[in-house]
Formats: structure tokens, C-alpha cells, sequence
């Protein structure tokens, strides 16, 4: 369970001002709204990376994943050693993980991409390599920022798909001003200048 409870958090002209709402474990749920309203900021406090002025951040949850709006890759690496840099930090099964690397770039349309650098790639690709970094390995919690920008309605679907069904079993919150996506949603947080828009 993730609970927000009175949540303020200033971020220089902007920031949340009494957010407050609860997810269950599993779902899927979208921050919909225009950039500076502060979906951001909400799945930074989820992620740790920041800590509200005032209010509470409950989380029941133990092992999360975030994926930026920058893709944070390594460019001068390839895609499979991007992809295989979490073997190096976390104590992952190295042969299921090597097992769902491969299904999940076949499934995402990269497995021809995994020796190319990743310099060379282009936004959507990039993208992509970067949405199955984040979905590999074990978490409860999937955190995404704009995780469909730079694709088109084709890869976008699909992967909306994946996330709806991995939803069934975990929790996934995805921040995003892209229309297109709402109806995948178990439930979509409308937020308007720093505060959910009921």
C-alpha cells in the first residue's frame, strides 16, 4: 500500500500543496496532468530521491523501480551491457534475469539492438532500452516518468499492455501528460498545479 497523507513539498515557483491519496498493492495508475503540476515530484518522494516539506509518505512496499524522464544510460555501452548492469548491484538469479532480458527485448522489438551502442540508437530506442532496464529484475512497485514520449502509438500500446498485465500482481504508477494512455488505467489522479484535481 502507498499513502499520501497532507503531502506539501515546495519546488521553486511550484510543488504539491495537501496531496493526499492511497494505492493498494497491485494496479495500475496514472499522474495525469500538465508538466510543472507535480507528478514528478510525487514519484521522486515515492523513490526516496526527495522528502516532503510536510505531510506523510507511507509505504508498504519494500522494493521498488524508477524509471526517469531521462533515460540514464550508459552511452558509450551496448545495450545488453546497459541491460545487465543490475546483475552487478543486486543479488538477481543470473539465469532468469538473462531469460526475461531476452523475452522482454524480443517483446519490446530491441533484441537486434542488444550489440549496438546505445549513442547510436534513436529517442524511441532509447526509450525502450530504458523501459526494460527498469522491468528487469524483482520490485513491487514500478515508478515511470513519461515512459511513453518519444514512441509511437504502435510500441506504446504494447507496452501499456505489458505494464496493464504485470499490474495484476504489482503496483504501477505512471506520471504522463499523454492522452492516449488514460484508458489503460485502473484509475487516473488528475493533478492540477500542485494539487489533485477530484
Amino acid at each position: 500500500m502507498i499513502k499520501l497523507v497532507d503531502v506539501k513539498k515546495k519546488f521553486r515557483e511550484s510543488g504539491l500543496e495537501n496531496v493526499s491519496f492511497k494505492l493498494p498493492n497491485q494496479g495500475l495508475y496514472i499522474l495525469y496532468g500538465k508538466s510543472g503540476s507535480g507528478k514528478t515530484t510525487i514519484l521522486n518522494l515515492l523513490a526516496s530521491l526527495d522528502k516532503p516539506d510536510s505531510g506523510d509518505v507511507i509505504m508498504s512496499n519494500h522494493k521498488s523501480t524508477y524509471m526517469m524522464q531521462t533515460d540514464m544510460l550508459f552511452y558509450n555501452l551496448t545495450v545488453k551491457e546497459n541491460l545487465l548492469i543490475k546483475l552487478n548491484v543486486t543479488t538477481i538469479d543470473k539465469k532468469n534475469y538473462e531469460h526475461d532480458l531476452l523475452n522482454l527485448c524480443i517483446l519490446l522489438g530491441i533484441e537486434s539492438l542488444l550489440n549496438e551502442q546505445v549513442a547510436v540508437l534513436s529517442g524511441g530506442e532509447k526509450q525502450r532500452v530504458a523501459f526494460a532496464r527498469t522491468m528487469l529484475g524483482e520490485s513491487d512497485v514500478i515508478l515511470l516518468d513519461e515512459p511513453t514520449s518519444e514512441l509511437d502509438l504502435s510500441n506504446k500500446n504494447q507496452i501499456m499492455e505489458y505494464l496493464k498485465k504485470i499490474s495484476q500482481k504489482k503496483l504501477v504508477i505512471i506520471a504522463s501528460h499523454d492522452n492516449e494512455i488514460k484508458n489503460f488505467a485502473d484509475k487516473v489522479i488528475l493533478m492540477k498545479d500542485g494539487r489533485v484535481d477530484e
